[in-house]
């Protein structure tokens, strides 16, 4: 495969996916009659899908059965992103890497073995804030 280069030695974005696609050998959703979403991608991974979402520096993702809704998790990425910009006031990757702790029980009380358990915002960030007047 040749590598075609831009300006100052950067190399054009559809090798770089290209080599990335390959290395995991992964197929997009494309391939599959499905296309590439206005706010996140769909991929195909073995017998899964990989569903990611990036905000700003940071990239989400989920992988989930070959079965289930993309846009349901798109939507569950997305309440993920609103309650973690609440609780940490504009989240960055520090907070991530810091507070690794907290993240892990926003996680817990919205999703249960795997399935989104509870949607509701408001619910969540009071629960968040019942927890924090225990430490």
């Amino acid at each position: 495969m040749s590598t075609q280069f831009l300006k100052h030695g950067q190399r054009k974005m559809s090798c770089v996916k290209h080599d990335i696609l390959a290395a995991f050998r992964v197929t997009p959703l494309a391939a599959w009659g499905c296309q590439k979403g206005r706010d996140g991608v769909f991929l195909m991974f073995r017998t899964h899908k990989v569903i990611y979402r990036r905000y700003a520096g940071l990239f989400f993702s989920m992988c989930v059965d070959i079965t289930d809704n993309e846009l349901a998790y798109l939507e569950c990425i997305h309440l993920f992103v609103e309650i973690l910009d609440h609780f940490f006031s504009n989240v960055c990757e520090l907070d991530l890497v810091f507070n690794f702790h907290k993240v892990y029980l926003i996680l817990d009380e919205f999703i249960l073995a795997g399935e989104l358990q509870e949607t509701s915002k408001k619910a969540i960030i009071e629960r968040m804030g019942e927890l924090e007047k225990l430490e």
